[in-house]
């Protein structure tokens, strides 16, 4: 999500330009760029922003942006529909046991998996409140409206952020930049998110709140945290996709008053094939990151990432 549904909260009264429509090829290009970009360490605002500074004829509605995050929100719960149904029923049950007093009958390997649902359960749950309480006292006190968000900005941060990633890779304990480094998660020495500490998961969502800077990749910062605390390379990732759900929540939630009350047809025609179009896309990229996570590792998005940061400071610096 990084700062963008937050920033256009805090920025867009009733009679804002941000309810115009916007033109068809701009509004494919950010729903796919949307799909592409929120899962992966590279952050999505920053494409976006540097889209709307580069090309695009204007900002875009708010019904459109809840419609981008819901898109990918749903794309989201489909493609990990087995783990949130484990994680949900086990939280469930472990509710059910405590409130009437019963225990259930299972095999040891069957009670384990369960204990490691609500154990995952809680990680993600540490892990998101902190960017969910920060970025709702900014969005309410309008914070993000002194926040920096110049292409020079994006540059900055997407090298630094970047660099950070970098660091977190090499230093973790399967962080070997090989190609032909082995899947971190059968390395014996990696953990698994379920055998994070509380105070690990802290760390991940204080480092998270990073992301309301543009251009630092909430899903970047995730995986840097995640390393530095032992999660191997697809366990880190892993944690950053499920991370974003809270987030893509959040963001979905603040914009979707827009999408309800508005009385516009063309508009609302517009928001949900954004939202159609965002949620294939975004289904696709999640298919394939874990995968290429383990295969190619992290270094190809932190080159791309500091590619990026230098072709904004050219293409600035040549007046484009």
């Amino acid at each position: 999500m990084d700062d963008t549904a937050l920033r256009h909260n805090a920025d867009s009264p009733a009679d804002s330009p941000l309810v115009e429509r916007m033109p068809t090829f701009d509004l494919v290009a950010l729903s796919v760029i949307q799909g592409v970009t929120e899962f992966l360490p590279i952050s999505s605002s920053a494409h976006a922003a540097l889209y709307s500074s580069f090309f695009s004829e204007g900002r875009h509605a708010v019904s459109l942006d809840a419609a981008l995050h819901g898109g990918t929100l749903a794309a989201l719960l489909f493609c990990f529909r087995k783990e949130w149904s484990a994680i949900f029923m086990s939280m469930f049950m472990s509710m059910s046991m405590s409130m009437f007093r019963f225990r259930v009958a299972g095999t040891p390997a069957s009670l384990r998996q369960a204990r490691d649902n609500r154990r995952l359960l809680w990680c993600l749950v540490v892990a998101s409140l902190p960017l969910v309480v920060v970025g709702g006292v900014v969005s309410v006190t309008g914070g993000l409206e002194v926040l920096p968000r110049a292409p020079q900005v994006v540059a900055m941060t997407s090298v630094v952020f970047a660099l950070l990633l970098l660091f977190a890779d090499c230093r973790g304990r399967d962080g070997s930049l090989s190609k032909d480094s082995k899947d971190s998660k059968s390395s014996k020495d990696s953990k698994r998110i379920e055998e994070l500490s509380l105070t690990a998961c802290l760390f991940v969502g204080v480092l998270q709140c990073c992301a309301l800077l543009p251009g630092s990749s909430r899903a970047g910062l995730v995986m840097t945290a995640a390393l530095l605390c032992g999660l191997g390379r697809v366990e880190a990732a892993r944690l950053a996709v499920l991370t974003s759900l809270p987030a893509l929540a959040g963001a979905t939630a603040l914009g979707m008053h827009a999408v309800v009350s508005t009385r516009d047809a063309a508009l609302l025609v517009d928001s949900l094939l954004a939202a159609t179009l965002a949620a294939l896309v975004a289904g696709l990229t999640l298919r394939w990151f874990l995968r290429a996570v383990a295969r190619i590792g992290l270094l190809p998005f932190v080159l791309y990432r500091c590619a990026l940061g230098v072709l904004i400071v050219l293409a600035l610096g040549f007046g484009a």
